[in-house]
């Protein structure tokens, strides 16, 4: 017999200490005190008073803070360089300068 089976073994005579008899009124109890916190939700009101958890909430929020950062950025662009990688005007491409093309 391996350790493992030893250890399975005493485990499996040691006497079960749980009551299962009173275990359904248990979980019962304890659900229903989660009902409770899950109906007066994070505000501390009971009924439909539910701000934190409405999709409106979380609409209008992600809509305030893109509104918040497109205006933090717009106030710190600057004027752009000409060698900017996304400009429209390159006159250092490698097909203006082989090409030939007027600057």
């Amino acid at each position: 017999m391996t350790d493992i089976d030893c250890v399975l073994k005493k485990i499996a005579e040691e006497p079960v200490e749980a009551d299962l008899i009173t275990m359904e009124a248990e979980v019962w109890e304890r659900i229903e005190k989660e009902r409770f916190y899950a109906e007066t939700g994070l505000t501390g009101f009971s009924g439909p008073v539910r701000i934190l958890t409405s999709p409106a909430a979380a609409i209008l929020s992600a809509l305030l803070i893109g509104a918040m950062i497109g205006a933090t950025s717009l106030q710190g662009a600057g004027p752009t360089s000409p060698m900017s990688t996304f400009s429209a005007s390159t006159p250092y491409a490698p097909s203006t300068l082989l090409g030939g093309a007027p600057r």
